[in-house]
């Protein structure tokens, strides 16, 4: 499948053309609580993606562009009316409209998680969890209904169900109710990405009979990238589901 999509060029924008430009994501824990009031009252788990948000949302600031080539037009330029892809404060700008959004229909802000809100509706009740424009929806089943038919009557939006992965973690459901998380999908395409997918496993991190010396002024400084993104990727699994190796 072949897409296109229109994008500023945000490198070029003057630091003058916006103020904030980060956008809260809902942390771990958050999920991992959901996931655990799910199996413990059997509700429904769903996934829904809000598929090209950062256009539904309106700019805080007067924004102008050139034409994109083959469509120029002399003398004249473009006046955006939306947060196109590119532009520094599309994320924010998206957060702040899409949390307006959900206090209207009636959701409440965690005084804890400020991506996740409750809504509690004829005595059931529904969470959603917001990581930019995926939402974990969780809690009971007529109720979760009502919520993604919300999204999809104002948003263009992709239904994944009950999903199987979220955020890098593997999901599934005994017959039972319990819920397992996982991150083998994500370990191994971690250790495919170091090519530690055939490394031998050593019993100390460190080779003992290792020589360390310390380096002079003349010698190079080791590149410390590679170290700094296996220990990153470590992390992730360690603060998501395998606090052992942290």
């Amino acid at each position: 499948r072949k897409k296109a999509r229109l994008v500023f060029l945000g490198n070029q924008q003057s630091p003058l053309d916006y103020d904030n430009t980060s956008a809260p994501v809902s942390r771990m824990e958050t999920n991992r609580m959901l996931f655990a009031k799910a199996a413990l009252n059997r509700w429904s788990v769903h996934l829904v993606d809000i598929q090209n948000a950062f256009i539904n949302s309106a700019l805080d600031k007067p924004l102008y562009m050139h034409y994109p080539e083959g469509y120029e037009q002399s003398g004249r330029v473009l006046l955006l009316k939306r947060a196109l892809y590119g532009t520094k404060q599309a994320p924010n700008c998206w957060n702040l409209h899409y949390h307006k959004w959900l206090i209207q229909k009636g959701f409440q802000q965690s005084t804890s998680d400020p991506c996740m809100y409750q809504l509690s509706r004829g005595g059931e009740v529904c969470f959603v969890s917001v990581y930019v424009d995926d939402n974990l929806i969780v809690g009971d089943s007529g109720l979760c209904s009502q919520v993604k038919s919300l999204m999809a009557a104002d948003y263009k939006v992709r239904d994944y169900g009950e999903p199987d992965h979220f955020l890098g973690l593997d999901f599934s459901r005994a017959d039972d109710g319990s819920i397992r998380l996982s991150q083998s999908t994500y370990i191994r395409a971690m250790a495919a990405r170091f090519d530690l997918l055939h490394a031998p496993c050593p019993h100390t991190p460190l080779d003992v009979h290792q020589h360390m010396t310390v380096r002079t002024d003349d010698e190079a400084a080791a590149d410390g990238t590679l170290y700094r993104s296996i220990v990153g990727s470590l992390l992730y699994a360690a603060t998501s589901t395998r606090p052992d190796i942290s």
